[in-house]
This record gives structure tokens, sequence and C-alpha cells, in this order.
């Protein structure tokens, strides 16, 4: 079975800086004891909230289609929206003891080794893609005056990827991820003392 029905939270960093909070979840069992079955569910209450989802497999397994066959159940007995579902990444872990050829890869399918670390780039990449659709979050460079409150509103306001000195040393390029509501409120704030690039 497993040690522990308690679902875990690690906060992490996108590529780009963008802070996020993955939440692992306990791992799925087919053939449940009846008894266990709404102890389960209750793990995967925080799924419902996502704005992803990560399918991590062990495509070393010998079940491991019929592994992927009963979570995708399991999420569907949840009714949570077709586009969650539909959008879903699946992480193939343990490429590196994988014997034979894999499967031909779908869309959102990321190949990779955790004891190697082969294609966790990839990950890290196609979860940032994922995440700013989902989110609505935007990507826009500010130049801003060195030194201003505009610098430290978009530090609590947005995540800052990079801040460059400009050819004029009285102002600031920053590169930052921002909510189109928190774009808004931005530039509402500052009219006249900020450029968008």
């Amino acid at each position: 079975m497993f040690a522990t029905l308690d679902v875990t939270a690690h906060a992490g960093a996108l590529p780009n800086r963008m802070q996020v909070l993955y939440i692992d979840t306990v791992g799925f069992l087919s053939d449940l004891p009846t008894t266990l079955i709404e102890s389960f569910k209750a793990t995967l209450e925080d799924v419902i909230h996502a704005d992803i989802l990560i399918h991590v497999r062990d495509i070393s397994h010998p079940d491991t289609d019929a592994q992927k066959d009963n979570v995708i159940r399991t999420l569907l007995s949840l009714e949570l929206s077709d586009g969650l579902i539909d959008d879903m990444i699946e992480v193939r872990n343990k490429i590196d003891i994988y014997k034979g050829a894999l499967p031909a890869d779908e869309e959102a399918t990321v190949d990779v080794s955790a004891t190697l670390g082969t294609g966790l780039g990839a990950l890290a990449e196609l979860i940032e893609d994922k995440v700013m659709l989902v989110t609505g979050k935007l990507i826009k460079t500010f130049l801003v005056p060195n030194g201003g409150e505009q610098l430290q509103w978009l530090y609590k306001e947005a995540s800052i990827e990079s801040v460059e000195v400009h050819t004029d040393p009285q102002l600031l390029l920053v590169h930052t991820v921002i909510s189109e509501a928190a774009l808004a409120r931005f530039t509402d704030k500052f009219p006249n003392d900020v450029h968008q690039l």
C-alpha cells in the first residue's frame, strides 16, 4: 500500500522565475479496498483546484499502461474540467532503465530520468508554457526609473525575470511575468512614468 495518505506541497520556480506550488498526491492503486476509497479520494481534493496536472509514470513498470488507464479513470471520476485532463502533462520517468523502444510521444509527453537528470529541462519548459497559458500570465518588459517606486511595486506584484541597467543609467529594463490584472493596476498607478517595450 502506501505509508501515508498525506499530500505534500513543494514551492518551486519556473525557468522564468515565476513562483509555483507543486502538490504531490499519493500514488494510485487499482483494486483499492472499499474501506480506503473515501480516504484516497480526499487526498485528491487539491487536484480539483489545480491549474495543470502532471502525471508522473514509471515507464519501466510492466503494468505501466494499466496504471495510466487507472489514473485516467480515477481523474474522470472526480468530474474535473475536460480541459484539465486533456491538457495534462505526462512524464514518463525511468527511461534510463526502460527496456526496448519507447512508444511514440504524445503532444504533452516528456521522457525523463530523474536519476540522471535527463529531460528535466524540457519538462520545466513545458510546465512553464502550460502554466503561463492557463493562468493568463504575460511576459512584459518595462522601462522604469532606477530606484523608483515602480521597481518596488513590480517586485511585490509580479515575478521579476531580470533587471538590466539601460543605456541611460537613470532607467532600468525590468523583464517580468505579470498577470493582466496586475498590469492594468501598474499602468493605472504609474501612467506617465512607465514604458512597456
